[in-house]
C-alpha cells in the first residue's frame, strides 16, 4: 500500500476511534470554536436532556451558571494565552427544565484549528455525599454539645436553650421551641409547658410575657393549633403554608410571620413526651428534616426521661411516706429507681458501645444480682437473626421468637405462668426480659434480663420490681441504641463511603492523635500522600463504576501493604494517604516500596498495569508541624513524583526537627 494510502487510512482509524470515544464516554463532551458549540456527544440529552442538535451553533456560555461566566472566561483566555489545560474546573450547567447541576471540567486547546475540545464530569452525587457527611458532623457536634453541657452543669436553662438553638440551625429555621407535655390534674387533658422558646417578643405585652415566664414556661391549653394536634395525638405535622392551613388556630397581632411549620413529637418509648416546634424553613419542611434531626430529639428524649425518673423516684418517696406499713418496701423501689436512672446516665455518659454495656452490666448486678443481661445485635448476614454482642458465645435468637422485636415494646415472658411471650427463653428461668435496642429509626439488637429465681407473686415489693426492671431494662435499652446510634454517625462522619477507609476528617484527626502520641514517646511520624497514575484515562477506559473498583481495589493494596496499626485514609477522587505511626528512612522507603508493588500488582484487563506516585515525609521527634505544614510538604513531593515519571516516590525533608 502506498505511504499516501497508509496516511489516510491511519487518520481514518484516528478518526474513528475519536467518534467512538466521543460517543460512548460516560462525561459530558463537546467541540466549541470561538465560544459556539459545534459538536455535543448524546451525554448532554442522558444528563442535561439537551439534544446534541439543539446546541450545535449555540454560545456555550448559554449553558453555563450566570456566576460561573467569569471564571470560565478567565480560565479560557489563560488557556488560548498559551497556559496549560484546564483541569477539574467545577462549573454549574443548566439542564433543560433550568435546573442547575454541578461537573468538573477538562478543557484542551488544538492551537492548529482553535477547536476547544471539552469534558465535563458529573460530581453533583459526590458533592451532596459530602454536604450529607458535613451535615451528619454537625450533628453529631450538636449531640456531644449536649451530652457535655449536661455532665458539666446539668439539666440547666442554658442546656434547653442550647438545644433549641441546635435545632434551629441545623433545620435552618427562623424561631421555635422545645416543649414538655405535662397533664392537668383536674381534667385529664395533656397540655404543652415550654422549656425553651426563642424570644420573638414584637410589643411591651409580649416582651412582659417572655419575661414573666421564661424560666418557668409558658403553658398552653388551647389544642386546637397546629402544635396541640402534636400534643393530643403525637404525630408529627408539616404545614408549608401555614397561613392557609385549616388547622391553623391564628396568631396574636403583631406576632412574627408564621409561613412554614413543623412539629416533632419527642417519644420514650412509646411514650409521648415533648415535642419541638419549628417555623419559617426556606424551601419548607419534610420527612427528611425529622430524621436529619433525630439524634439530636434522641438526647432531648433522654433528658425527660432522666425527669421523668426523678419525678417517679420523689413520687415514690411521698408514697413511701404516707402509706407508713410499706415504707421499707416502697423505699426499697425508690432505691431502684434512683439506681436505674444513675446506671442510665452511666450509659448515655459512655464513650463506645463496650463501655455502655459494661454500665448495663453493673447496673444489673446492683438491681439483681442473680440476674444476667445479654446484649444482641443483628447479624449482619442474617437480617432475621440476632447474635450475641461484644464476644459472647451465647446461640443467637430468631427475631420472630421474640415478642418484644415484633411488638417493640419491652416484654416480660414468664414461662411459669404459661401466658405466652418470647419463645427463644429459658423456661428454667423464672423471667426473661426483652427490650428492643431502637431509635425512632433504627433498630440495633435487644437487651434481655434473664432472672434465674423470683419471690412469690403475691409479695408487693415483688411485683412493683419486676415492673420497675421492666421499665429500667427498657430504658437501658433506649440508652445503649443512642450510644450505638452515636457510633454509627461517627463512622459515617469519618469513612470514605466507597472504600471504607477513613475520610479527610478522619485523617486530619488520626493526625493530631498521632502527633501527640508521638511527642508523648519522643519517636518520628511519617505521612504519605499517594495518587493514582492517569486515572482519567483509566476511568474514560472503564466508566465511572470500573473506575469505583479501581479505587477500591487501591485501597485495599495500600491497605495491604502498610501496618496494621498505620492508617489508610482516602482524601477523595484517586488520592490517598497513610500516616505511619512510626517512621525513619528505613521505614519509609521499605513501606513505599511496598506499596508501589501492591498496587502494580492489581489485575487489570489491559496490557497496562495500574500505578500510583508517592509523596512521603518523616516528621521528626519533638516536631511541633502541624497538619497543614506536614500536608503541603508530602503534597510538593507527590507533584515532583508526578512530573518527574510517575510510578516512584519522592521523599520530603524531615519537618518538625526543633521547629
Amino acid at each position: 500500500m502506498p505511504d499516501d494510502q497508509r496516511d489516510q487510512a491511519s487518520r481514518n482509524e484516528t478518526s474513528r476511534l475519536v467518534e467512538d470515544f466521543f460517543d460512548t464516554t460516560t462525561d459530558l463532551a463537546c467541540i466549541t470554536k470561538a465560544g459556539v458549540v459545534e459538536r455535543a456527544n448524546k451525554r448532554w440529552l442522558d444528563i442535561l436532556e439537551w439534544e446534541p442538535a439543539q446546541m450545535v451553533g449555540r454560545s456555550m456560555a448559554d449553558f453555563i451558571h450566570p456566576d460561573d461566566l467569569a471564571a470560565v472566561g478567565a480560565s479560557v483566555a489563560s488557556l488560548e494565552a498559551g497556559g496549560p489545560p484546564i483541569t477539574n474546573h467545577v462549573i454549574r450547567c443548566t439542564r433543560a427544565d433550568g435546573t442547575w447541576v454541578e461537573f468538573a471540567w477538562h478543557v484542551t486547546l488544538d492551537r492548529d484549528t482553535g477547536l476547544m475540545l471539552a469534558s465535563g464530569r458529573d460530581i453533583s452525587g459526590e458533592r451532596a455525599a459530602q454536604a450529607e457527611r458535613d451535615h451528619l458532623l454537625r450533628v453529631l457536634e450538636a449531640q456531644a454539645s449536649l451530652q457535655s453541657m449536661f455532665i458539666t452543669g446539668g439539666l440547666t436553662r442554658d442546656w434547653w436553650d442550647s438545644a433549641l438553638t441546635s435545632l434551629i440551625e441545623l433545620s435552618e429555621s427562623e424561631y421555635g421551641f422545645i416543649g414538655r407535655i405535662e397533664t392537668n390534674a383536674e381534667t385529664g387533658a395533656p397540655y404543652l409547658l415550654s422549656l425553651a422558646i426563642t424570644n420573638i417578643a414584637w410589643n411591651e405585652w409580649s416582651r412582659n410575657l417572655y419575661d414573666e415566664f421564661a424560666v418557668a414556661g409558658l403553658q398552653f391549653h388551647n389544642l386546637q393549633s397546629l402544635f396541640g394536634i402534636t400534643v393530643a395525638s403525637g404525630e408529627m405535622v408539616i404545614a408549608n403554608d401555614a397561613p392557609n392551613d385549616p388547622r391553623r388556630c391564628g396568631l396574636p397581632p403583631g406576632h412574627p410571620p408564621l409561613v412554614r411549620y413543623m412539629g416533632l413529637p419527642i417519644f420514650d418509648g412509646a411514650d409521648l413526651m415533648g415535642m419541638v416546634g419549628l417555623s419559617n424553613r426556606p424551601g419548607g419542611y419534610a420527612d427528611e428534616v425529622a430524621v436529619m434531626l433525630g439524634p439530636v430529639l434522641s438526647v432531648i428524649a433522654q433528658q425527660l426521661e432522666r425527669h421523668r425518673l426523678r419525678v417517679a423516684v420523689e413520687a415514690v418517696a411521698e408514697e413511701a411516706e404516707a402509706l407508713g406499713s410499706t415504707v421499707t418496701t416502697l423505699a426499697l423501689l425508690g432505691d431502684d429507681h434512683v439506681e436505674l436512672a444513675r446506671g442510665t446516665n452511666a450509659v448515655l455518659d459512655a464513650e463506645s458501645l463496650i463501655a455502655a454495656d459494661d454500665a448495663v452490666q453493673a447496673t444489673i448486678r446492683a438491681l439483681a444480682p442473680q440476674a444476667v443481661a445479654r446484649l444482641f445485635t443483628f447479624d449482619p448476614d442474617n437480617a432475621d437473626m440476632l447474635q450475641r454482642a461484644l464476644g459472647g458465645t451465647e446461640p443467637g435468637v430468631d427475631r420472630s421468637t421474640c415478642a418484644a422485636m415484633r411488638s417493640g415494646q419491652v416484654y416480660v415472658t414468664r414461662p411459669d405462668l404459661d401466658l405466652g411471650g418470647c419463645t427463644h427463653v429459658s423456661r428454667s428461668a423464672a423471667a426473661t426480659i426483652c427490650a428492643p435496642v431502637a431509635t425512632s429509626g433504627e433498630e440495633f439488637g435487644l437487651l434481655t434480663m434473664v432472672i434465674p429465681e423470683m419471690p412469690p407473686l403475691g409479695d408487693l415489693s415483688t411485683r412493683g420490681r419486676l415492673d420497675l426492671l421492666a421499665k429500667g431494662i427498657d430504658s437501658l435499652a433506649g440508652a445503649l441504641a443512642q450510644v450505638a446510634f452515636r457510633e454509627e454517625l461517627i463512622s459515617q462522619a469519618l469513612v470514605d463511603p466507597l472504600t471504607g477507609l477513613s475520610n479527610r476528617r478522619g485523617l486530619t484527626q488520626a493526625f493530631r492523635r498521632t502527633a501527640d502520641q508521638a511527642r508523648l514517646g519522643d519517636h518520628p511520624f511519617g505521612l504519605l500522600l499517594i495518587d493514582i497514575d492517569h486515572f482519567k484515562q483509566v476511568n474514560d477506559a472503564v466508566g465511572h463504576l470500573g473506575g469505583d473498583l479501581v479505587i477500591i481495589s487501591v485501597g485495599q493494596a495500600i491497605s495491604g501493604a502498610v501496618r496494621s496499626d498505620d492508617l489508610v485514609a482516602r482524601l477523595g477522587g484517586d488520592e490517598f494517604a497513610v500516616i505511619l505511626s512510626v517512621c525513619d528512612p528505613a521505614i519509609l522507603n521499605s513501606t513505599t516500596d511496598r506499596l508501589l508493588d501492591a498496587v502494580r500488582s492489581i489485575p487489570t484487563d489491559g496490557p497496562d498495569a495500574i500505578t500510583c506516585s508517592v509523596g512521603a515525609l518523616c516528621i521528626g521527634q519533638g516536631g511541633t508541624a502541624t497538619w497543614t505544614a506536614a500536608y503541603a510538604a508530602a503534597d510538593a513531593a507527590l507533584y515532583e513524583a508526578k512530573t518527574s515519571g510517575r510510578a516512584r516516590t519522592v521523599v520530603a525533608s524531615p519537618i518538625g526537627l526543633g521547629e
